[in-house]
């Protein structure tokens, strides 16, 4: 879980949280404060995940995710 965490969030600061933020309809602070593993009362939730997935195409954290359940996450190609 806590790799899990930490892919979330280093997604988010490194696709600059601010731009990222605003797409999702959050101020970058709260954003940023949800997906902290460091703080204690973080709470990303599903929406927030998929709204991160969704916005960067960053995908490190499903990646993890994936892992941690014993999964390798493999991308589609589009057929011919």
């Amino acid at each position: 879980m806590e790799d899990f965490l930490r892919a979330c969030h280093t997604t988010i600061k490194e696709s600059g949280a601010e731009e990222l933020a605003g797409k999702m309809c959050l101020a970058h602070v709260s954003l940023l404060q949800r997906s902290n593993p460091d703080n204690d009362k973080h709470h990303l939730t599903i929406e927030h995940l998929f709204g991160v997935l969704l916005h960067t195409g960053d995908m490190r954290p499903l990646k993890v995710l994936a892992n941690e359940f014993g999964f390798d996450l493999v991308a589609k190609t589009a057929p011919a």
